[in-house]
């Protein structure tokens, strides 16, 4: 194979095992469907010879996803490795297992980069949200000590601690009526970020004096807002160097597409464009590649690298349809649209609570109005109801709004029963939709037009650019 000119990956993920020593209530550690497996030995060379051989990347390769690579025994035969093919190597830890012996042997190792998760602050919040075996004095004290390790063995390796900032999260499910996800909080106040910079400036100055090192803390890259008095306005990209190579950061949390949003009402987003496709390839510790680092699951997995080489799965059906879907305007998974999926006002309660007992809307459904004194919902292209058994059949009244003469399919379907119907323009039509047992085929009911439709809200101008809207009018349960 001739070598690339351009480098055929930007981001390669190893999962090197799925594995934790933590259990945190901000990562779906605990909803992974996965198997916990350690990747074996001769998959990781193999990836990291064709990596190499073929120049596939010039990024770090991330030994991460989910998982503790710390865990893993030829962690440091895998990073000697991955030098011997002229690769560099990022290692995220969460830090539980740091120390100053394993932390010179990283250094040792010529290790390039060490991103350290601390990610909450104080022992409450440490306590319930990371959930481990450790006390949280203990942690930091061992982490400060690494950090320490790395100038005593005059190591070139850079440092990223990262801790979670949860300000734009939080924000915007308080507008929307949700409370915050998690108790006690995360960093998700200026206050707090500067409780942790303090902190880490004053072990910073203690190192400065025991190394005589001649610096001074300084911000970096702060692409929003004043760093010096709103840090958390500063979402993107590494904000602080509190010593040489040791970098401070306050990272926005992440949904994992779907995590975080289990608790709130959505609109899957179909329409858009996301560039991890085009430059992220994860390989998951059972040997199954996908495409994105959110796929905890592999909802999206293109192959299995003990079968094949990451060049034909890059090259793949299954990836290059999802990469021309994506070119196209088009999120091409579930994974994906719910990823970029928009939040909506949950009051759906004061229309169908208590009036249409043994339904419920579960997503998909928003902002509630009224037409000639009848109550309806503006809908996204997918939504989904859940059912009891008790109900039979199922009634809508639905409208085909689109501002053009065009008629628009839906498919009602639950389970492996399902039924489609034509709606002409701007016509109220009434759907009877028989349910089967639930035993058999579920009690999820789901909704799915052919097309879409982009919310007005989603826009500064209020513009309403409607491509489809599909208005649910009514939802009842028919019995006998």
């Amino acid at each position: 194979m001739a070598r690339n000119t351009k480098p055929l990956i930007k981001y390669l993920f190893i999962e090197l095992t799925n594995h934790c020593n933590f259990s945190c209530t901000f990562c779906p550690d605990s909803h992974m469907k996965r198997k916990r497996s350690f990747l074996d030995g001769d998959t990781v060379r193999k990836l990291l010879k064709e990596a190499g051989k073929h120049k596939l990347t010039d990024e770090p390769v991330q030994f991460h996803l989910m998982g503790e690579p710390l865990l893993v025994k030829d962690l440091l035969n895998y990073i000697t490795y991955a030098h011997d093919m002229s690769l560099k190597v990022r290692l995220f830890t969460n830090g539980a297992l740091l120390n100053e012996r394993i932390a010179r042997d990283l250094f040792d190792s010529g290790l390039e980069e060490l991103v350290i998760g601390v990610q909450v602050s104080g022992s409450e919040s440490f306590d319930a949200n990371r959930r481990g075996k450790i006390s949280y004095d203990t942690y930091m004290n061992n982490i400060k000590s690494a950090v320490s390790e790395k100038f005593s063995a005059q190591s070139n390796t850079r440092i990223y601690i990262h801790y979670l900032n949860t300000w734009e999260f939080n924000l915007m499910r308080a507008e929307l009526g949700y409370p915050p996800v998690f108790s006690p909080e995360l960093i998700d106040t200026d206050e707090k970020a500067f409780d942790v910079i303090n902190e880490w400036k004053k072990f910073g100055d203690s190192v400065g004096r025991r190394f005589e090192l001649d610096f001074r803390f300084r911000e970096l890259e702060c692409l929003q807002g004043d760093y010096h008095q709103k840090p958390l306005s500063c979402l993107k990209g590494d904000h602080a160097e509190i010593l040489p190579g040791v970098i401070l950061g306050f990272k926005a949390i992440n949904t994992f597409s779907d995590w975080l949003m289990k608790d709130v009402r959505y609109v899957e987003k179909h329409k858009g464009f996301c560039p991890s496709i085009h430059e992220q390839m994860v390989v998951l510790a059972d040997g199954r590649s996908t495409l994105c680092c959110v796929d905890y699951d592999a909802q999206a997995a293109i192959g299995d690298v003990r079968k094949n080489s990451l060049v034909k799965l890059w090259n793949s059906k299954a990836a290059r349809k999802a990469r021309q879907q994506m070119d196209k305007g088009w999120y091409p998974t579930k994974l994906c649209r719910i990823c970029k999926a928009f939040i909506v006002k949950d009051d759906y309660h004061q229309l169908f609570s208590g009036r249409h007992t043994g339904v419920r809307l579960i997503h998909g459904f928003y902002s509630l109005e009224t037409e000639q004194n009848k109550p309806f919902r503006w809908t996204g292209k997918t939504s989904e109801i859940q059912v009891t058994e008790d109900i039979k059949c199922l009634q809508f009244e639905i409208k085909n709004a689109q501002p053009t003469n065009k008629s628009v399919s839906v498919r009602i379907q639950q389970g492996q029963h399902h039924q489609t119907f034509k709606l002409p323009p701007g016509i109220w039509k009434t759907i009877h939709f028989p349910l089967k047992p639930v035993a058999q085929h579920g009690t999820s009911v789901v909704l799915e037009a052919d097309t879409f439709f982009v919310p007005c809200e989603q826009f500064d101008n209020s513009t309403d650019i409607r491509e489809l809207a599909v208005m649910v009018a009514g939802i009842d349960g028919a019995k006998g």
